[in-house]
């Protein structure tokens, strides 16, 4: 896949880069509103958030796709993240987003997730979400996943989505 950058229409999503964007994600994903629905389950350091970051860097790397930042085209302010994730305890590749809360409510994340699906060619996608958190729930039924069951990783109970898609 390595595609690098996927374009909407208010959003450009493009890989990370460290020096451009450390400071403003570490603010991002300090907040504690969104650090309340990723795993680690409250803010993240600028410590936290730059492994992250790295995490994101590498996994391209090891797998050819992965997760980008989201970019508002307005102001070209990072507002997120947005992409795929292979995690190894389930075999599968999970869609993943987070956005300022800033940006909540305005559509971003569906647009970036829909402009994401589009472009991945698994046959498979998972979505995980932690079980009160319907917002995300809604963003994932918007791009064709259905729910399926309740599972429990990283010490959390999630909600588990899916889409099987005909092969390409």
């Amino acid at each position: 896949m390595s595609i690098k950058t996927i374009e909407t229409s208010r959003l450009i999503l493009r890989k990370f880069n460290p020096e451009q964007d450390s400071m403003k994600y570490a603010t991002i994903l300090g907040q504690q509103e969104v650090g309340k629905w990723l795993p680690k389950g409250g803010g993240y350091t600028s410590e936290e958030a730059q492994k992250l970051m790295n995490f994101f860097i590498h996994h391209w790397e090891k797998y050819g796709y992965g997760t980008w930042a989201i970019i508002r085209k307005t102001d070209q302010e990072l507002i997120g993240h947005c992409g795929f994730n292979y995690i190894t305890a389930l075999h599968e590749t999970e869609l993943l987003y987070a956005l300022e809360k800033e940006s909540w409510g305005q559509g971003f994340a569906t647009e970036a997730a829909a402009g994401c699906m589009q472009l991945f060619n698994k046959r498979k996608i998972i979505g995980l979400t932690k079980l009160d958190h319907t917002s995300s729930q809604n963003v994932l039924r918007k791009v064709g996943m259905k729910y399926e069951k309740e599972i429990h990783l990283w010490d959390i109970d999630l909600k588990y989505f899916s889409i099987q898609r005909a092969s390409r």
